[in-house]
């Protein structure tokens, strides 16, 4: 039997979880926008799926049969083909090593340091204005602008258009309607031609720059493919960091004791990061994956053309794997998914770590009483394919 989820999903999603697992490690169900998928909630079978290559991400691939999963009421969605096509979790080997290989020396420690000691002039800045005792909605304040300044740093794009970048990226990350994914796909399209064109003309010391001129000439990609992997690093970027931070701070604020942990010693906080990061599992569900041959998952058989998704948070909080996984406790020894697993473990994941770092840090730093003021019962989510994310979060920081 196929399980509808209903629109309570995304307020408690561990309840169904709970359910799926009595079935077994893999159910059929159709997600609250309509679509029907497979969802792995077992660990060992997550972990396999995740680097099985019978399972493809190449975005044409799926596409061709995605609609026959659409139940009639779906919320349909739309891509922009020329920022998603050569996004790294939408092809495959040989491409994929490719594009991952060109990313991987482009993205080195050197360059993240150095956009390092900008976000965290950004991160202290954004703190500093925070009102002291008043009430504020923690992800416009602070989460959202931070996570944003980051992935925006490392692109390369002006100061004068982040504002614009992020309204347009919004229909694309939150699978708004066709039209307004249309807009906003042109929009960034056009402005990062036009950067790539500055920037093979006058290089600087951003990703986009080390993109457009490789120090390896096995490393020369086209300008769609630049594209693509830029724009996949504004949009996957700065939104899974958002849900990191804001998250995060809800759960640090259901549990006091741990919170007192990090305000004795905030050195434990990049320790403490990997345990917040399974907690919050910014990214609930892997990208889909898409069968080419009838394969089994724990025991199930699941036809060609069919597409699978991996819960990444049932998989963080499982109980087979922690006997309170629900629970916060900076003195377990985490493992989780959260970034993903094999060749499509998250091109971005030093970034997201060194804000994340950064961000509990200097709230720690700047304030030593956090309050949620809206119930946990009240909070109000979006919810997509693949992601969870909080729209707000009030709080009082003092």
């Amino acid at each position: 039997m196929i399980e509808e989820l209903g629109k309570d999903f995304v307020k408690d999603p561990h309840k169904y979880y709970e359910r799926m697992r009595l079935s077994g490690p893999v159910s059929e169900v159709v997600l609250p926008r309509g679509l029907k998928v497979w969802i792995v909630t077992g660990s060992a079978e997550a972990r396999s799926v995740l680097m099985d290559r019978r399972l493809c991400k190449d975005i044409w691939f799926g596409t061709a049969f995605a609609g026959k999963h659409l139940r009639p009421n779906a919320v349909r969605t739309a891509w922009h083909p020329d920022l998603v096509r050569y996004n790294l979790l939408n092809v495959d080997p040989p491409v994929h090593s490719r594009l991952r290989r060109a990313m991987a020396r482009a993205l080195d420690a050197d360059l993240l340091n150095r956009v390092g000691e900008r976000v965290e002039v950004t991160t202290n800045e954004l703190a500093s204005r925070v009102p002291v005792g008043e009430t504020i909605d923690l992800v416009e304040a602070f989460a959202a602008p931070l996570a944003f300044s980051g992935v925006a740093e490392l692109v390369g794009i002006p100061e004068p258009n982040r504002e614009d970048v992020h309204r347009w990226t919004i229909p694309l990350v939150y699978f708004r309607p066709a039209e307004e994914v249309s807009e906003g796909g042109e929009n960034l399209l056009a402005l990062l031609r036009g950067l790539l064109e500055d920037r093979r003309s006058q290089p600087g010391d951003d990703l986009l720059s080390r993109l457009a001129h490789p120090s390896d000439p096995s490393d020369v990609l086209s300008d769609q493919e630049l594209i693509s992997l830029v724009s996949n690093m504004v949009m996957a970027g700065y939104e899974t960091t958002q849900q990191l931070i804001s998250v995060g701070v809800l759960g640090l604020i259901e549990h006091p004791e741990q919170l007192a942990i990090l305000r004795s010693d905030p050195t434990r906080v990049p320790k403490a990061l990997d345990e917040l990061l399974r907690w919050v599992s910014p990214a609930p569900f892997s990208t889909p994956r898409y069968t080419t041959e009838e394969i089994e998952i724990g025991g199930v058989r699941v036809p060609r053309g069919e597409i699978v998704l991996v819960a990444v948070d049932a998989v963080n909080h499982d109980p087979e794997v922690r006997s309170c996984p629900h629970a916060i406790d900076f003195d377990s020894s985490p493992t989780h998914i959260a970034f993903g697993r094999g060749i499509h473990f998250c091109a971005g994941a030093s970034l997201a770590r060194m804000q994340g770092e950064l961000a509990f840090a200097a709230l720690l730093e700047h304030f030593k009483e956090w309050e949620l003021i809206s119930t946990v019962e009240d909070l109000e989510w979006t919810h997509t394919h693949i992601t969870r994310s909080l729209e707000s979060l009030l709080v009082r920081l003092s």
